[in-house]
């Protein structure tokens, strides 16, 4: 790949660097303002491309030939590109893509830090007119290519994956985690929520939690944080790109007002007159927003000093509880599971199906079980308390709302939950929430003994199957969930 790559960057040197604002006029005949004053797009493809990536380790001639034929592209296209700081000067990234479908480096750029003067870590090409879809990725080269996909996130996480595999290397562990702190009278606690997209992760890491002052929660992070061993988690973006489905100023009012300022960037979002309607999910339910961290009520810094509480956020219906306060191998063995449904920003075709993905991260480079493995070990040396949330439904009959599982995070913090052991999965169950009403969070008292009996073993046999297919995941994850 050498000759590919010194060509890569004579064509990256030779391609002007342009601003936000430059970026967005060259795409402005695909831009529509909104009622608001801000933008808005309609992406031709309207998810990412995950069944159409592909990780290279050991590129072959092959490989380089199609590089190279890539890269014969860019010379004949007008090209532009954007270079940006991931998190507090991390790494630097590239973008170069078609001057025309600018809007995408804008976006992207516009949830990055102001760059400095080096060679980039990373370098993302986008050529949304190839005729074929093909993401590729080159982990130890900083290069992702991707090809036929106009989606923004598509180049927005090409980054983040690089991000957290450098990050890998130098010893740390990337996360697909929400970050905030949470300021009680009785002193401060750090939090990561991890979850899959449209689980609820963005909803609770800005949640207020309700809290009055002088108590507060301050959003650090949505999406991806850098975990080091002594326990600070880095940020990586300035601002953040949010799933827009169904929010209002009920429900989400935090990101609502955000979404709709005179600056904010939207991207398959329903207008009416101008006017966002983000109940209106008939083209895609997979709508974004790029929301500015100043509009958010409680968020101040990307960095978040010493986590404290960690929480898996999944999305069941069955005989999973609210709750769950897990021992350090149960929490590496849920971090593996990464239970959840699957989502429209995924896969559209299998919305709403019960799906699982190690890290809670379809973006995790290398092999699963070393991250499940250094997950334990840095749980453990930093002493994190971890606990399970559930923000589907109890036994398909009681929905969990949001306001459900923020007060649930709101008294984890300040130590006001009783728990007792369960008998068949190991972990501590709620039996008193501060003041909140939990008998109808049970899962048991909705099913005879047998039933329950039944949806345990056959859950139980899923969990097993999924952890057992990880080579070198220690035994003790593994064990502690009772699975046997």
């Amino acid at each position: 790949m050498e000759t590919a790559l010194k060509q890569l960057k004579a064509i990256r040197e030779a391609t002007p660097l342009a601003s936000i604002d430059e970026l967005l006029s060259f795409s402005s005949e695909r831009l529509e303002q909104t009622s608001t004053g801000g933008i808005s797009v309609q992406s031709q493809v309207t998810h990412r491309l995950a069944k159409k990536t592909e990780i290279i380790f050991e590129p072959t001639e092959e490989h380089e030939a199609f590089v190279k034929k890539v890269l014969g592209q860019c010379l004949k296209e007008d090209m532009v590109k954007s270079e940006r700081c991931i998190g507090k000067q991390l790494f630097l990234a590239s973008v170069l893509l078609p001057k025309k479908y600018g809007w995408i480096a804008a976006y992207w750029a516009t949830t990055q830090f102001d760059p400095v003067e080096k060679e980039p870590d990373i370098t993302t090409i986008n050529l949304p007119e190839w005729p074929e879809q093909k993401i590729l990725v080159f982990p130890d080269l900083g290069l992702n290519i991707a090809l036929g996909s106009d989606y923004i996130g598509e180049t927005k996480m090409s980054i983040l994956r690089s991000t957290m595999y450098l990050a890998k290397k130098q010893g740390f562990i990337g996360l697909h985690a929400g970050s905030k702190s949470i300021t009680l009278n009785s002193g401060m606690k750090g939090a990561l929520l991890f979850g899959l997209s449209g689980t609820g992760k963005t909803t609770l890491s800005t949640h207020s939690l309700f809290l009055r002052p002088p108590e507060k929660t301050v959003v650090h992070q949505d999406d991806i944080v850098i975990l080091k061993k002594e326990g600070a988690a880095i940020g990586t973006e300035q601002n953040f790109y949010v799933k827009t489905e169904g929010i209002s100023q009920q429900n989400q009012p935090e990101i609502y007002k955000a979404c709709m300022t005179d600056h904010s960037l939207l991207e398959n979002v329903a207008l009416k007159d101008g006017q966002p309607d983000f109940q209106d999910v008939l083209r895609t339910s997979n709508g974004r927003a790029v929301v500015f961290r100043k509009d958010l009520p409680y968020s101040n810094g990307v960095d978040l000093d010493k986590v404290d509480l960690i929480f898996f956020i999944t999305r069941r219906r069955d005989i999973l509880p609210a709750a769950a306060k897990l021992t350090p191998e149960q929490a590496a063995a849920f971090f593996m599971l990464g239970e959840s449904v699957e989502t429209s920003a995924g896969d559209p075709t299998q919305a709403g199906k019960t799906k699982r993905v190690a890290g809670f991260n379809p973006f995790v480079v290398g092999d699963p079980a070393e991250e499940g493995n250094r997950m334990l070990e840095f749980i453990k040396s930093i002493v994190i308390q971890c606990f399970l949330l559930n923000t589907g439904a109890i036994a398909e009959k009681i929905s969990i709302k949001p306001e459900i599982s923020a007060k649930l995070i709101e008294q984890v913090a300040r130590g006001k939950v009783e728990w007792r052991k369960d008998e068949d999965w190991g972990y501590e169950v709620p039996v008193k929430i501060g003041s909140l009403e939990i008998g109808a969070l049970n899962p048991r008292q909705y099913y005879s003994e047998e039933e329950y009996s039944e949806k345990t073993n056959a859950l139980k046999a899923e969990r097993k199957a999924w952890l057992e297919q990880f080579e070198g995941l220690k035994p003790e994850i593994l064990d502690s969930l009772r699975l046997q």
